[in-house]
Protein backbone atom coordinates (compact mmCIF):
# COMPACT_ATOMS: atom_id res chain seq x y z
CA UNK A 1 0.00 0.00 0.00
CA UNK A 2 1.21 3.51 -0.83
CA UNK A 3 -0.18 6.48 1.10
CA UNK A 4 0.23 9.60 -1.06
CA UNK A 5 -1.22 12.71 0.57
CA UNK A 6 -1.40 14.72 3.75
CA UNK A 7 -1.50 13.68 7.38
CA UNK A 8 -5.08 12.45 7.20
CA UNK A 9 -4.23 10.17 4.28
CA UNK A 10 -1.13 8.69 5.93
CA UNK A 11 -3.01 8.20 9.22
CA UNK A 12 -5.95 6.39 7.66
CA UNK A 13 -3.89 4.39 5.17
CA UNK A 14 -1.38 3.42 7.84
CA UNK A 15 -4.17 2.25 10.14
CA UNK A 16 -5.74 0.26 7.30
CA UNK A 17 -2.35 -1.31 6.56
CA UNK A 18 -1.93 -2.18 10.24
CA UNK A 19 -5.28 -3.96 10.48
CA UNK A 20 -5.80 -5.56 7.05
CA UNK A 21 -4.65 -9.20 7.20
CA UNK A 22 -3.14 -8.32 10.61
CA UNK A 23 -0.71 -5.98 8.90
CA UNK A 24 0.62 -5.40 5.41
CA UNK A 25 3.64 -3.35 4.25
CA UNK A 26 3.01 0.25 3.37
CA UNK A 27 4.92 3.28 2.11
CA UNK A 28 4.28 6.85 3.30
CA UNK A 29 4.67 9.68 0.77
CA UNK A 30 3.56 12.83 2.63
CA UNK A 31 2.74 15.74 0.33
CA UNK A 32 1.97 18.51 2.84
CA UNK A 33 4.24 20.40 5.21
CA UNK A 34 2.56 18.94 8.29
CA UNK A 35 2.92 15.48 6.76
CA UNK A 36 6.59 15.89 5.88
CA UNK A 37 7.70 17.30 9.22
CA UNK A 38 5.38 15.37 11.54
CA UNK A 39 2.34 13.30 10.61
CA UNK A 40 4.00 11.07 8.01
CA UNK A 41 6.88 10.06 10.30
CA UNK A 42 7.07 7.59 13.17
CA UNK A 43 4.70 4.71 12.54
CA UNK A 44 1.83 5.92 14.73
CA UNK A 45 -1.44 5.50 12.84
CA UNK A 46 -4.86 6.45 14.14
CA UNK A 47 -8.40 7.55 13.46
CA UNK A 48 -10.57 9.93 15.44
CA UNK A 49 -13.74 9.23 17.40
CA UNK A 50 -16.47 11.72 18.38
CA UNK A 51 -15.14 11.45 21.94
CA UNK A 52 -11.60 12.44 21.05
CA UNK A 53 -8.75 12.51 18.58
CA UNK A 54 -6.55 9.52 17.74
CA UNK A 55 -8.33 7.25 20.20
CA UNK A 56 -8.17 4.22 17.89
CA UNK A 57 -4.85 3.36 16.32
CA UNK A 58 -1.82 1.14 16.00
CA UNK A 59 1.95 1.28 15.76
CA UNK A 60 2.77 0.17 12.22
CA UNK A 61 5.94 1.59 10.73
CA UNK A 62 6.03 2.11 6.97
CA UNK A 63 8.72 0.16 5.15
CA UNK A 64 9.76 3.48 3.65
CA UNK A 65 8.92 7.16 4.03
CA UNK A 66 9.55 9.29 0.95
CA UNK A 67 9.84 13.02 1.65
CA UNK A 68 10.27 15.37 -1.30
CA UNK A 69 10.08 19.08 -0.38
CA UNK A 70 9.47 19.88 -4.07
CA UNK A 71 5.93 18.59 -3.55
CA UNK A 72 5.31 21.61 -1.32
CA UNK A 73 5.86 24.14 -4.11
CA UNK A 74 2.19 24.08 -5.11
CA UNK A 75 0.91 24.05 -1.53
CA UNK A 76 -1.53 26.91 -0.77
CA UNK A 77 -0.32 29.39 1.84
CA UNK A 78 -3.12 28.29 4.17
CA UNK A 79 -1.80 24.72 4.12
CA UNK A 80 1.76 25.89 4.63
CA UNK A 81 0.71 27.75 7.76
CA UNK A 82 -0.98 24.60 9.02
CA UNK A 83 2.34 22.80 8.86
CA UNK A 84 4.28 25.73 10.28
CA UNK A 85 2.67 25.08 13.67
CA UNK A 86 4.40 21.68 13.80
CA UNK A 87 7.69 23.26 12.70
CA UNK A 88 7.46 25.77 15.55
CA UNK A 89 6.69 22.91 17.95
CA UNK A 90 9.75 21.01 16.76
CA UNK A 91 11.95 24.07 16.99
CA UNK A 92 10.83 24.75 20.56
CA UNK A 93 11.63 21.15 21.51
CA UNK A 94 15.00 21.20 19.75
CA UNK A 95 15.89 24.63 21.10
CA UNK A 96 16.59 25.88 17.58
CA UNK A 97 14.73 28.40 15.38
CA UNK A 98 14.04 25.85 12.65
CA UNK A 99 11.30 28.09 11.23
CA UNK A 100 14.00 30.51 9.99
CA UNK A 101 15.57 27.94 7.65
CA UNK A 102 14.90 27.65 3.89
CA UNK A 103 12.03 25.25 3.30
CA UNK A 104 14.03 22.19 2.13
CA UNK A 105 16.37 22.44 5.13
CA UNK A 106 13.48 23.20 7.47
CA UNK A 107 11.79 19.99 6.34
CA UNK A 108 14.97 17.93 6.62
CA UNK A 109 15.86 19.15 10.11
CA UNK A 110 12.32 18.85 11.46
CA UNK A 111 11.84 15.37 10.01
CA UNK A 112 15.24 14.27 11.30
CA UNK A 113 14.43 15.48 14.81
CA UNK A 114 11.15 13.60 14.96
CA UNK A 115 12.61 10.46 13.40
CA UNK A 116 15.40 10.44 15.97
CA UNK A 117 12.97 10.70 18.88
CA UNK A 118 10.72 7.98 17.42
CA UNK A 119 13.60 5.59 16.80
CA UNK A 120 14.75 5.97 20.40
CA UNK A 121 11.21 5.43 21.72
CA UNK A 122 9.27 3.58 19.00
CA UNK A 123 6.27 2.67 21.18
CA UNK A 124 5.71 6.03 22.86
CA UNK A 125 6.64 4.96 26.39
CA UNK A 126 8.88 7.84 27.38
CA UNK A 127 10.82 10.48 25.46
CA UNK A 128 8.45 10.38 22.50
CA UNK A 129 5.83 12.03 24.68
CA UNK A 130 7.62 15.35 24.12
CA UNK A 131 6.21 15.39 20.58
CA UNK A 132 2.81 16.07 22.18
CA UNK A 133 3.85 19.62 23.10
CA UNK A 134 0.68 21.71 22.78
CA UNK A 135 -1.36 18.78 21.49
CA UNK A 136 -3.30 17.96 24.65
CA UNK A 137 -5.03 21.33 24.35
CA UNK A 138 -5.18 21.14 20.56
CA UNK A 139 -6.93 17.79 20.51
CA UNK A 140 -9.48 18.97 23.08
CA UNK A 141 -10.36 21.98 20.93
CA UNK A 142 -10.65 19.87 17.78
CA UNK A 143 -12.90 17.34 19.51
CA UNK A 144 -15.08 20.09 20.99
CA UNK A 145 -15.53 21.46 17.46
CA UNK A 146 -16.48 17.99 16.17
CA UNK A 147 -13.47 18.28 13.83
CA UNK A 148 -15.20 21.01 11.84
CA UNK A 149 -14.15 24.64 11.68
CA UNK A 150 -11.03 24.26 13.84
CA UNK A 151 -8.06 23.08 11.82
CA UNK A 152 -5.28 21.01 13.35
CA UNK A 153 -2.70 23.71 12.71
CA UNK A 154 -4.73 26.47 14.36
CA UNK A 155 -5.48 24.20 17.32
CA UNK A 156 -1.79 23.32 17.71
CA UNK A 157 -0.88 27.01 17.59
CA UNK A 158 -3.28 27.68 20.47
CA UNK A 159 -2.01 24.62 22.33
CA UNK A 160 1.57 25.81 22.00
CA UNK A 161 0.61 29.18 23.42
CA UNK A 162 -0.99 27.48 26.42
CA UNK A 163 1.99 25.19 26.94
CA UNK A 164 4.43 28.10 26.82
CA UNK A 165 2.40 30.08 29.33
CA UNK A 166 2.21 27.12 31.70
CA UNK A 167 5.97 26.72 31.26
CA UNK A 168 6.52 30.35 32.23
CA UNK A 169 7.94 31.08 28.78
CA UNK A 170 7.24 33.99 26.42
CA UNK A 171 4.75 33.30 23.65
CA UNK A 172 6.18 35.81 21.16
CA UNK A 173 7.36 33.20 18.64
CA UNK A 174 3.95 31.55 18.49
CA UNK A 175 2.10 34.86 18.42
CA UNK A 176 4.26 36.36 15.65
CA UNK A 177 4.58 33.31 13.39
CA UNK A 178 1.20 31.64 13.89
CA UNK A 179 -1.12 34.44 15.11
CA UNK A 180 -3.46 32.06 16.96
CA UNK A 181 -6.98 33.33 17.60
CA UNK A 182 -9.33 31.96 20.28
CA UNK A 183 -11.89 29.57 18.83
CA UNK A 184 -15.62 29.30 19.45
CA UNK A 185 -16.31 25.92 21.01
CA UNK A 186 -18.25 24.76 24.05
CA UNK A 187 -15.99 25.14 27.09
CA UNK A 188 -17.43 22.17 28.98
CA UNK A 189 -17.17 19.91 25.96
CA UNK A 190 -13.54 20.93 25.47
CA UNK A 191 -12.78 20.24 29.14
CA UNK A 192 -14.37 16.80 28.95
CA UNK A 193 -12.42 16.04 25.78
CA UNK A 194 -9.20 17.08 27.46
CA UNK A 195 -9.95 14.76 30.36
CA UNK A 196 -10.51 11.83 28.00
CA UNK A 197 -7.35 12.46 26.02
CA UNK A 198 -4.86 9.64 26.38
CA UNK A 199 -2.07 12.13 27.18
CA UNK A 200 -3.17 13.01 30.70
CA UNK A 201 0.13 14.65 31.63
CA UNK A 202 1.32 17.81 29.89
CA UNK A 203 4.50 18.49 27.98
CA UNK A 204 6.18 21.66 29.21
CA UNK A 205 9.51 23.36 28.55
CA UNK A 206 12.22 23.93 31.14
CA UNK A 207 15.81 25.14 31.26
CA UNK A 208 16.85 21.47 31.18
CA UNK A 209 14.80 20.72 28.09
CA UNK A 210 11.25 19.48 27.55
CA UNK A 211 9.53 17.58 30.35
CA UNK A 212 6.72 15.12 29.73
CA UNK A 213 3.87 13.74 31.83
CA UNK A 214 3.86 16.90 33.95
CA UNK A 215 0.92 17.00 36.35
CA UNK A 216 -0.57 20.40 37.19
CA UNK A 217 -3.60 21.35 39.31
CA UNK A 218 -6.86 21.07 37.40
CA UNK A 219 -7.64 24.74 37.98
CA UNK A 220 -4.40 25.81 36.24
CA UNK A 221 -5.06 23.57 33.25
CA UNK A 222 -8.69 24.69 33.05
CA UNK A 223 -7.68 28.34 33.16
CA UNK A 224 -5.18 27.79 30.35
CA UNK A 225 -7.82 26.01 28.26
CA UNK A 226 -10.43 28.71 28.84
CA UNK A 227 -8.01 31.36 27.54
CA UNK A 228 -8.02 29.58 24.17
CA UNK A 229 -11.79 29.75 23.78
CA UNK A 230 -13.63 32.83 22.53
CA UNK A 231 -16.49 34.25 24.59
Amino acid sequence: MVALGGGCVTDVAGFAAATYLRGIPWVAVPTTLVGQVDAGIGGKTAIDLPEGKNLVGAFHWPVRTVIDPALLETLPERERREGLAEVVKTGLLAGEPLWQLPQPELVRRSASFKAGVCLRDPYDRGERHILNLGHTFAHALEAAASYEGVTHGSAVALGLRAALRLSGRPTAVVDELLSPKPVRVDRERAWRALGRDKKRGLVLLSDDGPKWDVQLPDEDVRRALDELIAD
